[in-house]
């Protein structure tokens, strides 16, 4: 592949992403709803988990699919490939972005409060990042590293 065929890959890939995202976005929520979020939210009015935490379990969802993929060459479902997964993925990375952002726009995740003012320590990103990966059974503290050490800090 070509830088140039890269790219047209690229906004091709993007602009999928955003039809997909806008019918099914429209399913979760419901037509007439105008919370893009409103699916997530509902976890936490059931006392589930956090929407934050929900998001999450679905990207891990995601990765769990295409790691099955990069084991075995190939998905027991055939009608969904592993580059609607890999959209999937990316389209459930923005969709959590535009939460945070919703939920505290002053609190969003740069890299300059990642690395200057959200970590109090030098291990605790290690740590967070650590502790992502270990506990993916554990929904509700996947979702507590990413609200505490990426939202709640200024």
């Amino acid at each position: 592949m070509t830088r140039k065929e890269f790219q047209e890959f690229h906004r091709d890939s993007i602009e999928k992403m955003h039809s997909i995202m806008l019918v099914k976005n429209a399913d979760y929520t419901g037509a007439s709803n105008d919370d893009p979020f409103f699916n997530f939210k509902q976890i936490e009015l059931l006392g589930v988990t956090t929407a934050e935490a929900g998001i999450m379990t679905r990207m891990m969802d995601k990765i769990a699919r295409i790691s099955t993929f990069l084991k075995k060459g190939q998905l027991q479902v055939e009608d969904e490939g592993v580059y609607d997964t890999l959209l999937d993925l990316a389209n459930y990375t923005i969709i959590l972005s535009g939460y945070l952002k919703d939920k505290s726009p002053k609190k969003i995740v740069t890299k300059e409060n990642i690395t200057t003012s959200s970590l109090s320590q030098p291990n605790q990103m290690k740590e967070c990042s650590h502790q992502l990966l270990m506990q993916v059974d554990h929904p509700t503290n996947v979702g507590h590293c990413v609200h505490s050490h990426f939202t709640n800090h200024k």
